[in-house]
């Protein structure tokens, strides 16, 4: 099975590509409020979107169209929303608390939890009362995902089968090289999105980039099973 990407962006630095993908953020947060739409939207963690989460809250802090954004998290590390590896404490430090976004249109993974099954039962809830569905999947509006050096996505690791072929909304994840357990979108519903974006950082992952799109390994890779959904806009922005 090829991998179908609708393009690939190089960019000279992070700081050319954060602008880019914040002007596009503008435009269709604005086409959305015009038509008095929600905007739904998934985010990752780590270093990927650090860039264009801080010109996000730079340049477009004075928006009027942030009653209508919905921020949902791809992933979240079992750990508490204080803590330094928490996606979401990220993503509160770098954009949330610069913007007028309202408390309720912010849906954090609570990855403390005492019970992950319940967690996972609740995550689903609250996307599913909230997100459109599209065949009793949810349709969220764009996803943002970064990409491993070993070509994960979201926390989704090669050899994590279970988890590619969950019929579920978000599952359970454990890192492969140490116990941290982790709570993740599934290929199902990011699949089901109508807009994809990878955000690649670093001349070491070239490497990969160009295996995902030949196909030189017979290796699983997280991104591969991307390509099941031809009505997702698909897009893999590096430098």
């Amino acid at each position: 099975m090829s991998y179908k990407m609708e393009k690939i962006v190089y960019f000279q630095n992070s700081q050319e590509l954060s602008s880019f993908l914040v002007e596009e953020f503008r435009l269709l947060a604005n086409k959305y409020a015009l038509e008095k739409r929600n905007l739904y939207v998934a985010i990752s963690g780590g270093n990927s979107p650090q860039g264009f989460f801080r010109q996000l809250a730079f340049q477009a802090q004075k928006e009027k169209f942030w009653n209508y954004v919905h921020f949902y998290w791809v992933d979240e590390r079992c750990v508490p929303k204080d803590h330094p590896e928490s996606n979401y404490r990220m993503a509160k430090e770098l954009l949330l608390k610069h913007i007028p976004l309202p408390e309720s249109n912010v849906h954090p993974i609570f990855g403390d939890a005492l019970s992950l099954p319940s967690e996972i039962l609740r995550y689903t809830k609250e996307i599913k009362s909230h997100v459109p569905l599209r065949e009793s999947i949810p349709l969220f509006d764009w996803i943002f995902l970064g990409m491993g050096s070993d070509g994960h996505t979201a926390s989704i690791f090669p050899g994590q089968e279970s988890i590619i072929e969950s019929s579920e909304t978000c599952t359970i994840s454990e890192h492969p090289h140490k116990p941290q357990k982790r709570i993740t979108l599934t290929l199902k519903t990011i699949n089901n999105a109508r807009r994809i974006s990878f955000l690649v950082l670093g001349k070491e992952k070239e490497r990969i980039i160009q295996e995902i799109f030949q196909r030189s390994q017979g290796h699983w890779n997280g991104c591969y099973s991307l390509d099941r959904n031809e009505s997702v806009q698909k897009s893999l922005y590096s430098i």
